[in-house]
Parts: structure tokens; sequence; C-alpha cells
């Protein structure tokens, strides 16, 4: 599983975006990664669930808490959401399933 990094503060925090940090913003939030275009809100919870998983693979300890999201996002927002998309690889050509994009 792949670890990146955010900067916040001048440290770096790994993060990880994959099934976890998914389901926690299902089954916290009832959302998905679709609910994210429509609610700018949901960033939160997905990097804290992120922050959490990759600091769990780095052997490291997150002291940063739910309540410090918007601070964190407010730094580094647009690093966050630049690395998204290295999380999601093509899954059809990785399970050779089609429709995984919707037309």
């Amino acid at each position: 599983m792949s670890v990146e990094h955010i900067t916040y503060k001048k440290k770096r925090y790994p993060v990880t975006l994959g099934y976890y940090a998914l389901k926690m913003l299902q089954k916290e939030h009832g959302a998905s990664m679709e609910a994210i275009q429509g609610d700018i809100s949901l960033y939160e919870p997905l990097l804290f669930y992120s922050l959490e998983k990759g600091h769990e693979l780095a052997k490291k300890e997150l002291t940063l808490v739910k309540k410090d999201m918007p601070d964190v996002l407010e730094e580094c927002f647009f690093e966050f959401v630049g690395l998204i998309p290295s999380f999601f690889p093509d899954v059809e050509k990785l399970t050779g399933v089609a429709g995984t994009k919707k037309k």
C-alpha cells in the first residue's frame, strides 16, 4: 500500500487513502468518494482517516485530531487533493473488470 505525505507546519505527515479511509467515510458520514464533489467538508474526515492509516503503516504516532483538519487543510488542501489520484490506479487495468468509470 502506498504511503504519501502532506506538509503541515513544516512537518511531513504520512497519508494513505484506500479502503480504510473510504470505509470510515461511509460508516461515519454516510458518504462516498463521489459525494466529495458536492460536499467539500468531507475532505476533513477523508484526510483524518488517511492520516490515521498512513501513520499506522509508517509506524508513527498521529498527534493531530479530527478538529485539527480544517487548519491542516487550510495549509495543504491542494497538496492533499493532488495526491488523491495517486491512490486510485486504473482499476480496470489491474482487475480486468470493465465498468469502473461512469459513462
